[in-house]
């Protein structure tokens, strides 16, 4: 009940947002919302190929609307937007009114960042959660908040996006952040963070990540299903169209 109230009321207080069309003007389109941190990562234009083909086969085109992560969940289960591209299994325990059309698509890792010496000898999700360190997470990354707000309790802090984490431990006001690689890592290799001296310290966990569509698309979802499939085995998930020989 809780997340359906906050999805109704961040519909209907919806800021702008960047939107990129890919589609004709009268053609019917399904409506993604990804988040302002992914945005800016690689994996951005790996989700604008591979679903504007996906739905292409299905008959729809494809519209990518930006939000701050967990306003993009909320506008999703509120039906504000159609769908989220990418997220983990089981988020629709989170946000009810969203369907997971079930055909994994790519493997996601959660790291651990850190620039001090961690007395870990690994980090998973029990292992950070049983330290002493303090931990930073990005608002609205639900499996890193589910994973670690109970047990680390005031050591937990929620950041709002990569880089303020990463500026968080240049001035050691957190020991150690946890977020996707696809994220953090392109970040990294960028000259003001790479002078910072942070590093990924531990793999946390490999996740797969599915489509998730708003429970009025559920008529699409059987014949979504068959052309995931069929775009998997044709080597369509690095983004670009398979070779062809």
């Amino acid at each position: 009940m809780q997340y359906k109230c906050i999805a109704c009321l961040m519909a209907l207080l919806a800021p702008l947002y960047t939107s990129f069309n890919f589609c004709w003007a009268n053609e019917k389109k399904l409506v993604l919302a990804v988040s302002s941190q992914l945005s800016q990562s690689p994996q951005i234009e790996v989700y604008t190929n591979f679903y504007s083909e996906a739905f292409r086969r299905i008959g729809y085109g494809l519209e990518l609307k930006v939000f701050p992560s967990e306003r993009s969940g909320a506008l999703a289960n509120s039906g504000y937007v159609d769908g989220l591209p990418g997220r983990v299994k089981d988020y629709n325990s989170h946000y009810r009114d969203l369907i997971r059309v079930d055909v994994p698509l790519w493997t996601m890792e959660f790291v651990a960042y850190s620039n001090v010496a961690l007395r870990l000898d690994v980090f998973g999700w029990e292992a950070l959660a049983k330290s002493i360190y303090r931990v930073d997470c990005r608002i609205g990354v639900i499996r890193c908040v589910s994973m670690l707000s109970k047990p680390l309790s005031n050591r937990l802090e929620l950041v709002y996006s990569a880089e303020s984490a990463l500026k968080r431990l240049q001035l050691r006001r957190s020991d150690v952040y946890v977020d996707l690689a696809t994220i953090v890592d392109p970040l990294l290799r960028e000259e003001k963070y790479a002078s910072m001296g942070i590093k990924r310290v531990g793999a946390v966990e490999l996740v797969e990540n599915y489509l998730y569509l708003h429970k009025k698309h559920q008529a699409l979802v059987p014949n979504l299903e068959v052309a995931l499939k069929n775009m998997k085995e044709e080597g369509w998930l690095n983004g670009d169209p398979p070779h062809k020989d």
